[in-house]
C-alpha cells in the first residue's frame, strides 16, 4: 500500500499534512497515489493550488465572486441584483453566458485597437464578436440575452443546461481566463510545486490586504488519463450505449504566447458537465464531482492534500530553496519584484504566527 493511502481519508480522498516539509512530500508522492501502479503514461497528473481547501472545483465565472466581477466588467452590476433575476432561476445560465459573451467581445475589441494578435480567431467570429457590441456600456435587454445560446461561439444549448463551447474557442477563452477575466475554464499546471506556490502566495495577499484568513491551504491532484474514466450512470442511460468518454478537455496553449504561462507549466481544463450553479449558492459541485463519479479504477483520480495556513510562510520558503519564488513563476521585472515583497511578508507572516 503507498504510504498516502494509509492516511487518507476515504471520504473524500484527503490528506493533512503536518508541516510544510510534510505538505510538499505529500504533494510529490501523490502521483503515485492515483495512478495504477500498471500505467507506464508520463505526464497524466495534473495539480491545482487553492488558498482555501473548502472550496470546490468550480470554474469562476460560476462561482459568486466572478458573477459579480464579470458583471462589473459589462457594466451590468445592477442586473444581479434584480429582484427579478434573483427569482427566476431558469434565466441565470443564459444571463451568465450573455456576461461571457461580452466580456470576450470587449477583450477582442481591445486587443484589436492596440494591435494584440490573438491566435485561431478567424475573421469571421472576430467581427461578430466585436458587432455584438452594439449597445456600447448600455443595459442590454432580455432579447439579447435570449439570443445569446445561438451564438456562433457555443454548440447547441442542453436542456436545462450551459450552452457547450466550440473547440475553436478553447485557445481565446484560454488567454481571456490567464489574463484574469472569470470564464468556465479552470487553471491547473504540471508541476506540483507550482500549485503549492500559488496556494501559499494568496494566503499572504490575504494577510496584506486584511482579508480573514482560511484555516487550510489546498493542492489538487488530477488524474487526466481518459482511459480510467467511464461515463456516469445518468450518462450511461442518456446515451443507450458505452461510447469513448472524455470527462474534460485539456487545453495547452502555445509556450510562445505567454512566458509566465510557459514558467508555470500552465494548462486549462474546460469540463461540459460542471452544471451552472444559481447565483448565491455557496460552493457549489465542480470537477471533484464529475472525477468521483466517472472512475474507472480502484484508485481516486482527485486527490486533495491540505496544510493550516499558518505553515504558509515557511511553504514559501522551502520553495524558495527548490528554485520555485514569485521571480521563477512570474519571469519578468514585476515578477522579481513582487519576489523581494515576498519575501518582506514572509517575515511579518511568520512573525505574527509565532506572536499568537
Amino acid at each position: 500500500m503507498d504510504e498516502l493511502e494509509k492516511i487518507m481519508r476515504v471520504e473524500d480522498h484527503s490528506f493533512d499534512a503536518e508541516d510544510a516539509s510534510h505538505f510538499l512530500e505529500m504533494v510529490r508522492l501523490s502521483t503515485s497515489t492515483i495512478i495504477p501502479q500498471s500505467s507506464s503514461k508520463p505526464n497524466v497528473v495534473v495539480f491545482r493550488g487553492q488558498s482555501d481547501a473548502t472550496w470546490n472545483l468550480t470554474p469562476s465565472a460560476f462561482r459568486n465572486d466572478g458573477t459579480v466581477k464579470l458583471a462589473g466588467i459589462t457594466n451590468l452590476e445592477d442586473a444581479i441584483k434584480e429582484e427579478g433575476l434573483q427569482k427566476n432561476k431558469n434565466y441565470v445560465p443564459s444571463f451568465r453566458v450573455m456576461m461571457e459573451r461580452k466580456a470576450l467581445a470587449l477583450f477582442v475589441e481591445y486587443a484589436d485597437g492596440i494591435g494584440i494578435h490573438i491566435p485561431k480567431l478567424d475573421l469571421r467570429i472576430r467581427q461578430s464578436l466585436i458587432g455584438s457590441l452594439k449597445h456600447g456600456s448600455k443595459m442590454l435587454t432580455k432579447e439579447d440575452i435570449d439570443l445569446w445560446p445561438y451564438f456562433e461561439i457555443l454548440e447547441a444549448t442542453p436542456k436545462g443546461g450551459f450552452p457547450i463551447l466550440k473547440y475553436e474557442f478553447f485557445e481565446l477563452l484560454s488567454i481571456v481566463q490567464h489574463n484574469g477575466i472569470p470564464t468556465r475554464l479552470l487553471d491547473w499546471t504540471d508541476n506540483p510545486l507550482v500549485a503549492a506556490f500559488i496556494a501559499a502566495e494568496d494566503i499572504l495577499t490575504m494577510k496584506q490586504n486584511e482579508q480573514e484568513i482560511p484555516q487550510d491551504l489546498s493542492v489538487w491532484c488530477l488524474n487526466i488519463d481518459w482511459e480510467n474514466y467511464v461515463p456516469p450512470e445518468s450518462e450511461t442511460v442518456k446515451r443507450g450505449r458505452i461510447e469513448p468518454y472524455i470527462p474534460f478537455d485539456i487545453i495547452r496553449v502555445p509556450s510562445t504566447y505567454s512566458r509566465r504561462l510557459n514558467a508555470q507549466g500552465g494548462l486549462f481544463i474546460y469540463c461540459q458537465s460542471i452544471e451552472t450553479p444559481w447565483f448565491g449558492t455557496e460552493n457549489p459541485p465542480g470537477l471533484e464531482k464529475v472525477a468521483s463519479e466517472s472512475r474507472v479504477t480502484e484508485h481516486p483520480m482527485l486527490i486533495k492534500v491540505r496544510l493550516d495556513t499558518k505553515y504558509a510562510g515557511e511553504l514559501l520558503r522551502l520553495l524558495d530553496r527548490d528554485g520555485i519564488n514569485a521571480a521563477t513563476v512570474y519571469p519578468d521585472y514585476q515578477g522579481v519584484m513582487r519576489q523581494l515583497e515576498i519575501r518582506r511578508l514572509i517575515n511579518n507572516y511568520i512573525q505574527m504566527i509565532a506572536s499568537r
